[in-house]
């Protein structure tokens, strides 16, 4: 009886594991963020938009990649931002909800100056990988 008992307790402690599974990843959701974004280019491969998402994943830091899925909303084809007022919104709301200081904001929004260097790179090994893909 007291192992029942046990085991009764055990499991109105532990969630179910439907709502662990059900606990949603913010990386992997940015990825599929920007993948998203990515297809909805006159471009954008699966291939291409694959290896897009893995090169800027791996380049960057686990917030910083979240970010980066904020923002995209905001970037045209052309690489233009669309709608600066309403991006301001939108990167404000996510620091306020992921608890991001000011100080890491601004470090971030810096770094995002060399981000022109790390989407040539990304091109240079994505666009081929694109045209690969295609043969």
């Amino acid at each position: 009886m007291q192992l029942k008992a046990l085991a009764v307790a055990a499991l109105l402690m532990a969630p179910p594991p439907f709502a662990i599974a059900q606990q949603p990843d913010a990386r992997a959701a940015a990825a599929n963020k920007i993948f998203d974004w990515c297809e909805r280019l006159p471009t954008g491969s699966v291939s291409e938009c694959s290896c897009v998402v893995g090169f800027y994943a791996g380049v960057t830091q686990d917030d910083e990649f979240q970010l980066i899925a904020v923002v995209v909303d905001f970037i045209t084809q052309d690489g233009e931002i669309s709608d600066i007022p309403a991006m301001q919104v939108a990167v404000n709301a996510h620091k306020v909800a992921v608890g991001m200081s000011d100080a890491r904001l601004q470090e971030l929004a810096t770094g995002f100056s060399n981000f022109g260097a790390i989407g040539e790179k990304a091109d240079g090994v994505c666009v081929p990988v694109k045209d690969h893909a295609t043969q």
